[in-house]
């Protein structure tokens, strides 16, 4: 493994977590309201609202694989849980998730090769 790689991975959690920042943490009754609405109308989350959370990153490839980077934020969480709960409320979320420490995730799927040559 070379030494840019863990060079790299900062940069891209960085880069990644720049706009983090807008999220409340922990999350206020009204970001888990909204969290709570996102993810229990009808067709659970839009492919565009989560597209928003993974990036590819196309100088990683590998082939057909593409690496990606993927960020999983507390807001997103209480909206998966939310659309994922049969007769849940917008009032039990606030009270299952108003304090509460969440986890922030940073998830990387590197496509990389062995013994890689490194390219002049």
């Amino acid at each position: 493994m070379s030494k840019a790689w863990p060079a790299f991975t900062v940069l891209l959690a960085l880069s990644l977590g720049t706009p983090v920042s807008a999220y409340d943490v922990p999350l206020t009754e009204n970001s888990i309201r909204d969290a709570y609405f996102l993810g229990t109308r009808l067709g659970g989350l839009n492919p565009d609202f989560l597209a928003g959370y993974a990036r590819w990153v196309a100088d990683l490839k590998q082939g057909n694989c593409t690496s990606e980077a993927r960020l999983e934020t507390p807001f997103l969480l209480v909206a998966e849980y939310a659309g994922k709960v049969p007769n849940y409320s917008a009032q039990r979320a606030v009270k299952d998730f108003s304090g509460r420490s969440l986890s922030f995730r940073i998830y990387l799927d590197v496509c990389y090769r062995l013994r890689a040559r490194r390219m002049p």
